[in-house]
């Protein structure tokens, strides 16, 4: 990988010369751009809080006030399976040292078991939703808070666009 300036980089793009495999003052190119798509997605959420507005997401915070995390079943059967998927990309990679065959299939495995297994883990933490909406909620109420997240995502989503792009 060749360290590159930010202007050799889009030189570069522009002539078509594939940039994602040089560094920009030692940062992966094609790291900046994925990364740029993260902040692209969560700048363009504040878009879906503006539709669906402070009202309801006030309104969805309070039906958290008497739910009881550890009493769920639900809940319970979200960490079983994230225990399990885990447990697969655990397992797929002490299969792969020691099969070293089969590691095409196996790389597959655990990083299906590792996304599901933290996408499960996302979705299984209520507590951490019901801090969420109610602190964006509040935060919502102030005018000045929702101009600065306005900003911040714009800001936002111009970078994580650029970088993608140059990652393109």
């Amino acid at each position: 990988m060749t360290d590159i300036s930010y202007l050799e980089a889009w030189d570069m793009w522009f002539h078509n010369v594939q940039v994602n495999q040089h560094t920009l003052y030692g940062w992966s190119i094609l790291a900046l751009g994925r990364a740029g798509k993260v902040i692209a997605f969560l700048s363009g959420m504040t878009i879906i809080m503006d539709i669906i507005g402070p009202e309801r997401i006030r309104e969805f915070g309070s039906r958290y006030t008497s739910f009881d995390p550890i009493r769920s079943r639900r809940l319970n059967a979200v960490y079983a399976a994230t225990a399990l998927c885990m447990l697969a990309g655990t397992a797929a990679t002490l299969l792969v040292i020691w099969f070293p065959s089969w590691r095409d299939v196996l790389v597959r495995i655990y990083a299906g078991g590792t996304v599901f297994g933290a996408l499960a883990l996302l979705l299984g933490a209520p507590w951490l939703m019901k801090w969420a909406v109610e602190t964006s909620a509040k935060a919502l109420r102030n005018p000045k808070v929702e101009r600065l997240i306005r900003w911040i995502a714009m800001v936002g989503l111009i970078l994580g666009f650029h970088f993608d792009l140059l990652a393109s």
